[in-house]
């Protein structure tokens, strides 16, 4: 979740210091891709207000959403074969990878895959197919040195 330092930090949205006067909230690092629209949020403070009049609320809440049903101890659970993740070295999580819900690359979204496993996802192929047209198309930029849609084909390959 987002660090806020009252009086210093600024809203995403405006522009404007958060303080104590403020209703404020924060939005969890949703995705590391500049060139999604819903990055501006992601690991951010802004005021309640500017988010209530924002156009991608109902997206942004939507992302978290899915986010929520997936994060957790309890929750990590191998898309293959469904156990729980116990071991965190183990855990290969995709993230949101595309807010566009049109776009094929969104099906992989949030999925978590237990690394022993990934040989056996049967989605695996059709992924990585994806993920290379995604950047290939220029849908995807990193924040960042660290590219994490590459490192993950890169560990599913």
């Amino acid at each position: 979740m987002a660090i806020i330092f009252e009086g210093l930090s600024k809203c995403v949205l405006c522009g404007q210091k958060l303080n104590c006067v403020d209703e404020i909230t924060a939005a969890p690092p949703l995705t590391s891709n500049t060139k999604d629209p819903l990055f501006v949020f992601s690991d951010a403070g802004m005021h309640v207000a500017c988010l209530d009049g924002h156009p991608l609320k109902d997206s942004l809440f939507y992302q978290i959403e899915q986010l929520d049903n997936v994060t957790g101890g309890a929750k990590a659970r191998c898309i293959v074969d469904g156990n729980l993740i116990t071991h965190p070295g183990d855990m290969l999580a995709l993230g949101m990878l595309t807010s566009d819900l049109n776009e094929p690359l969104a099906a992989f979204n949030f999925i978590i895959l237990n690394r022993n496993n990934r040989y056996r996802w049967n989605r695996r192929e059709e992924f990585i197919s994806l993920a290379e047209e995604f950047i290939l198309n220029a849908k995807w930029e990193p924040y960042g040195p660290f590219d994490m849609l590459k490192y993950i084909m890169k560990e599913l390959a």
